[in-house]
């Protein structure tokens, strides 16, 4: 029934209560792709090369002996690649938003507020894809989009270890660190996990949690890890595969860039502005040694 009195549903003209601020709710970091170092790359091929030792033999040789020579003998470098992998983004924004009074930005430009989202959004690309991406040759031609191989990718033979549904424990974790000591002679020094496993990583702390200042303070996480083979950052990454773990030596992996991250803005089709980001990149391994993998592990 009608009210005798005049209230806000029939009033015009209130104003309504939106705060005049824009609240980010989504994790907008690309960590794992921020933590290893940058290079060029300069074809969409990215090709490096690799030497190995053979391994240590009995060696005693007589005296006045005769050198004798088999191919078996000799150390060949190892030509190996990457794809250069395409990661784009599209924005469209009509001349009237643009010009619109909005909460947060007042009459900034939102093409150019969404132009910055865009490049936060394919920075988790390709974070994600250095990560996990498995290789697809470009084929141009064809219309077939390249792909890299991520770091997981990379871990092969004793370096890939399978959990086969089994939690990570100490000394899975061990076994992995210890094949990589005994490939590459090298100590991994850097954990990228998600979170479920992230949280595993700190149980390790079970028999030694630390108290602080009358006991108002526990410590129940593992940061850095040292262990027998080395010690290890432990970096926690939502775009990591849940049920894997990363472990590397973080300084012979590189971010190779064939175009870094740029904006492209469109001509004039439509009444309002178009346009995309994109950058061009590959992961380069340069001691595939140092990269293992646990995969297969328990997530609940």
């Amino acid at each position: 029934m009608a009210q005798t009195f005049l209230n806000s549903g029939t009033q015009a003209g209130n104003f309504e209560d939106l705060v005049n601020f824009i609240y980010r709710i989504s994790f907008e970091q690309a960590p794992f792709m921020n933590a290893i170092g940058t290079v060029k790359a300069k074809a969409i091929k990215h090709e490096w090369m690799t030497q190995a030792l053979r391994a240590a033999s009995s060696n005693a040789q007589s005296e006045g002996f005769t050198p004798s020579f088999a191919a078996g003998n000799q150390t060949v470098r190892v030509r190996r690649d990457n794809q250069v992998q395409i990661i784009a983004d599209e924005l469209s924004v009509s001349y009237t938003q643009e010009f619109v009074d909005k909460a947060g930005l007042g009459q900034s430009s939102e093409y150019e507020e969404q132009k910055d989202l865009r490049m936060l959004e394919i920075s988790k690309d390709a974070d994600l894809a250095l990560l996990t991406s498995t290789k697809t040759v470009r084929d141009a031609d064809a219309g077939t989009a390249p792909a890299m191989d991520g770091a997981l990718a990379w871990a092969s033979g004793t370096l890939a270890k399978a959990a086969s549904g089994a939690a990570l424990t100490q000394d899975l974790f061990e076994e992995l660190s210890r094949a990589i000591w005994s490939l590459s002679g090298q100590t991994a020094d850097l954990i990228v996990c998600a979170g479920f496993q992230r949280r595993q990583i700190s149980t390790w702390t079970t028999d030694f949690k630390q108290h602080q200042s009358k006991d108002t303070t526990l410590t129940d996480t593992v940061e850095t890890y040292r262990g027998d083979w080395g010690t290890q950052v432990v970096l926690p990454d939502p775009h990591m595969t849940e049920s894997a773990i990363l472990v590397c030596r973080k300084e012979f992996l590189k971010k190779a860039y064939l175009r870094p991250l740029a904006h492209y803005e469109l001509g004039q089709t439509v009444d309002g502005r178009r346009g995309y980001v994109v950058t061009e990149v590959t992961l380069e391994a340069r001691n595939p040694n140092t990269v293992g993998k646990i995969t297969g592990l328990a997530t609940a």
